[in-house]
This record gives structure tokens, C-alpha cells and sequence, in this order.
């Protein structure tokens, strides 16, 4: 990997955390609900970019840097959805921890998948 694609990554990467956090600010709520949304919007995201730069050329390569694994990396939130759901169970909300686990898995497959199909078939 050269440096080049270093750098975009990081753009990218300082683009998809900000928007995250603007988002999450803006969705207060008892449920991450915020957090599902940027985890199933940014799968899909993936999922189209992934889907359209399956070349390995360099214009291919920079767009997967800046947007697959820069602002998709920091944009979406599995951490962050480990540690809710972890505070979920701590707090005996049961129910919420399993909703959680279960929407967020399914619901970005399903993303990941409507994004692969959106440019075309798999």
C-alpha cells in the first residue's frame, strides 16, 4: 500500500467519523437507534462501493480507500454498537441488548447485499 492511499483513507476516515457524530448527536434516544442507522447506511455504502470498484485499478483503488475502508470504517460503529448492547445487558434491558444484536446483524447484511444489488447482479 503506498502512501497515497494512506492519505485518502485518513480524509475519508475524518469525513465518516464526523458524519457519525453529527447523526448521533442529532438522534437522542433510549435506543441506538442513531447507531443501527450509520451501520446499515454505511453496509450499503460498502456494499455499492465494493460492488462498483472490483478492479484493481487506480482510480478503483483510491475511491475503496477513501470510501470502503476510510469514511465506511469510521462511520459505521461496531464498537460502539458492542458497548451499547453490552450497557443494554448491564442496565437488565434483556429485550433491547437482543433487538439490538439482531437488527443490527440482519439489517446490514441485508444492507451490504441491497447495495451489491443496486449496481447490478451478484
Amino acid at each position: 500500500m503506498n502512501g497515497t492511499y494512506l492519505v485518502w483513507i485518513a480524509l475519508g476516515g475524518a469525513l465518516g467519523s464526523v458524519v457519525r457524530a453529527v447523526l448521533i448527536h442529532f438522534v437522542p434516544s433510549d435506543f441506538p437507534w442513531a447507531t443501527l442507522f450509520v451501520n446499515v447506511v454505511g453496509s450499503f455504502v460498502i456494499g455499492v462501493v465494493l460492488a462498483l470498484t472490483s478492479s484493481e485499478t487506480e482510480w478503483h483503488m483510491t475511491v475503496k480507500s477513501l470510501l470502503a475502508v476510510g469514511f465506511c470504517g469510521a462511520f459505521t460503529t461496531f464498537s460502539t454498537f458492542s458497548y451499547q448492547t453490552l450497557m443494554l445487558i448491564g442496565e437488565g434491558r434483556h429485550a433491547h441488548a437482543l433487538l439490538n444484536i439482531g437488527l443490527s446483524i440482519g439489517l446490514t447484511l441485508l444492507a451490504v447485499w441491497l447495495g451489491m444489488r443496486f449496481v447490478g447482479p451478484l
